[in-house]
């Protein structure tokens, strides 16, 4: 795409303007192309900080096609109709991929998307058919929306919460009371831009979870709550902030939890285990998925429940 800068815009960051001219994309997203060297001012790559002039000639690439890189790995199918695709995503795979990675650097379920439901490619946006997201390390249920309409009407149900959820999540130490909501608001970190942490009120968005144990459980000198989580909204890191930041991190979770610890699991104990929620035919539904494998064999090594 190419664009000579106009009078009325003279003045204006390279990214903003980048931003304001091309359609459906993130801010972090322009960042991410003028960082990879796929924008030229007058034929130079500038900083996003650069001001643009009259008559600039400004052009730039997209990346978004380079990256649906080409994979043979297989979704595990829960449900599909001629809407949406419900899948038990597994841990170790992104959902899509990171503006900040460069092209063609890891597989991501969106690849494997395009690749086996390239009609999803019609739907607009940078991350077509995708409609909530899991992190890279949690498995469990998640729905995909196949075109524009369901697209569309799976968005709103979730912004309007009327899709429940269900987590299963092992916690250090004692969680109580058994049964609790924790209501905090949640931004991003300040000090490490890479996490989310609970902020005051007016600095970050409404994040509410509520919970309830199922047992307490013993490995080695740690007291540890298996628990069912069951989240009101669908912020980042949201499970993982939450228990957190009341003491409660989650077995396994490096970025949250303690930086040492004598349990080896690989990955964050959580693990989305149902999904209801009304398809766009209108019919109402509910989606399971059983506790991975890696996670099974981690409770056998734990103790019985103790009193």
């Amino acid at each position: 795409m190419r664009k000579i800068v106009e009078e009325r815009d003279q003045g204006e960051r390279l990214d903003k303007y980048i931003f304001k001219n091309f359609q459906s994309v993130s801010r972090s997203y322009v960042k991410f192309l003028i960082d990879g060297g796929k924008v030229r001012v007058n034929g130079h790559q500038e900083k996003p900080s650069y001001k643009v002039k009259k008559a600039d000639l400004v052009e730039w690439q997209d990346f978004l096609k380079e990256r649906f890189l080409k994979t043979h790995k297989k979704l595990k199918i829960i449900y599909k109709d001629k809407n949406v695709l419900v899948i038990d995503k597994p841990c170790g795979i992104a959902v899509h991929p990171k503006e900040t990675l460069k092209p063609k650097s890891e597989v991501t379920i969106l690849d494997i998307l395009v690749r086996e439901y390239p009609e999803i490619l019609k739907i607009k946006g940078e991350r077509p058919g995708i409609v909530h997201r899991l992190d890279k390390d949690t498995s469990g249920v998640l729905v995909i929306a196949l075109n524009e309409k369901a697209f569309q009407f799976l968005k709103e149900e979730f912004k309007e919460r009327r899709v429940y959820k269900v987590y299963e999540t092992l916690l250090f130490g004692r969680l109580e009371p058994k049964e609790g909501i924790i209501n905090a608001p949640i931004g991003r970190n300040p000090k490490d831009r890479s996490k989310m942490t609970v902020v005051p009120e007016d600095e970050g968005k409404k994040a509410i979870t509520s919970y309830k144990v199922l047992e307490y459980l013993f490995f080695e000198e740690n007291i540890l709550s298996l628990v069912l989580v069951y989240p009101k909204t669908g912020r980042t890191h949201q499970i993982r902030v939450h228990f957190s930041s009341i003491g409660h991190p989650l077995v396994g979770d490096k970025l949250y939890g303690p930086k040492k610890t004598n349990i080896d699991l690989e990955r964050q104990f959580l693990h989305a285990k149902e999904l209801k929620l009304t398809l766009p035919n209108g019919e109402e539904r509910i989606f399971f998925s059983d506790l991975s494998s890696d996670l099974k064999k981690f409770l056998r090594k734990i103790e019985k429940p103790r009193t």
